[in-house]
């Protein structure tokens, strides 16, 4: 992503001592950090003094923009869904930070990632807007996008209206350029399924569903033509700090004291690097029990499969994974029904637990149902 200004990242200003009076601009809040404690939040007029105290180390401040800011972002190698190629598309958008319990967003995201926090912003920013155009495109035909144009369908059911938690929200979106093919070939395949592999090894005792193989021939295959999974930019920093494992897509979520990373990568890693990891997951989630899923699937059924093998103890078996309503909608059939909320545990999920969140996030589909036969 890039800014109309020539900035590493458009929020936040450069952190300053605190070593002179300073009135806070319109436009800006000031984050103050005093040695030892909380950061806190000054707004527009306010007079915010140094600390004279010879012995104690100077508060750093840090200007946040409050105002309105653009943001261009080009997003490489989209796929439709019958299969056409769109080599770029180039979005602006405004967003603005949520002016919600006087920035009390702001405050929290010091306290959490101290001045980098703008960075983390923009991370997010980034990683919401290119999964979404991604599964706009993955899941609508070229005819449909030209006919309605792709700014109508994004703005319709794809970008959201707030993002970060709703730290930062839209103010405008507009397409500024998107690169159509030259020809659009009217037989064009609609299939949106891999066609069944003859070669493929023989169900495991988890799952009805085939296995896939995982010969060299196979991990060489394009695994983007046959998945379009979500990253989210902070749970990839953290992947690359303990393993090399090219990574498809990850995704988190946390619900309670339950904490779960679903990642999907080119290769399994190394159990030193599996080790190391679910130890920089943990100290991510701070207290919250976490769990890790690593796949090297190379398609939603197995996919699912494999997450279910990891997140349940043997509880339920998987029967059918069906994508419906043109990529819409994807339905995980079970022999019988997930936990309750009550009863879930590390081992039996329910539908409303992070194991089922995460997954819920890392995939396309507009809607995640699991139902039992």
């Amino acid at each position: 992503m890039t800014t109309d200004a020539p900035v590493e990242q458009p929020f936040t200003g450069q952190t300053r001592e605190l070593n002179r009076l300073i009135r806070v601009q319109p436009g800006t809040v000031l984050v103050v950090f005093p040695p030892g404690e909380r950061p806190k939040v000054r707004h527009p007029g306010e007079t915010v003094l140094p600390t004279w105290n010879p012995f104690q180390y100077a508060s750093l401040a840090l200007p946040v923009t409050t105002g309105v800011v653009p943001l261009t972002m080009t997003i490489n190698e989209l796929t439709t869904l019958d299969h056409h190629t769109i080599d770029q598309v180039t979005l602006k958008i405004m967003v603005q930070l949520a002016d919600v319990e006087e920035f009390a967003a702001v405050a929290d995201l010091a306290a959490e990632f101290g001045d980098t926090f703008g960075t983390y912003l923009l991370q997010q920013l980034q990683s919401k807007i290119e999964s979404s155009v991604r599964g706009a495109f993955r899941m609508n035909r070229l005819a449909d996008l030209r006919r309605h144009t792709v700014a109508a369908v994004l703005e319709d059911r794809w970008i959201p209206v707030s993002f970060a938690n709703g730290t930062l929200i839209r103010r405008g979106l507009t397409v500024i350029d998107v690169a159509w093919p030259e020809t659009a070939e009217t037989t064009a395949p609609t299939r949106t399924e891999p066609r069944p592999d003859s070669s493929r090894s023989t169900a495991s005792p988890r799952s009805s569903l085939p296995a896939q193989p995982r010969s060299a021939a196979s991990s060489a295959d394009p695994v983007s033509e046959q998945l379009e999974l979500s990253l989210d930019a902070r749970l990839r920093r953290v992947w690359r700090s303990g393993s090399m494992a090219p990574l498809i897509g990850i995704s988190g979520a946390t619900v309670g004291a339950e904490a779960t990373v679903v990642a999907v990568c080119n290769r399994p890693p190394a159990e030193h690097e599996l080790v190391r990891l679910r130890g920089a997951f943990t100290e991510l989630y701070g207290e919250r029990s976490t769990c890790l899923v690593v796949s090297d699937a190379r398609d939603y059924e197995n996919l699912i499969a494999s997450w279910l093998e990891q997140v349940d103890d043997d509880n339920v078996v998987l029967r059918n994974v069906e994508s419906l309503r043109d990529g819409d909608l994807l339905r995980i059939t079970l022999d019988r029904p997930l936990a309750s909320p009550e009863q879930a545990h590390p081992g039996r999920p329910s539908q409303t637990g992070s194991e089922v969140e995460a997954l819920r996030r890392l995939l396309p589909h507009r809607h995640l149902e699991l139902i039992s036969d």
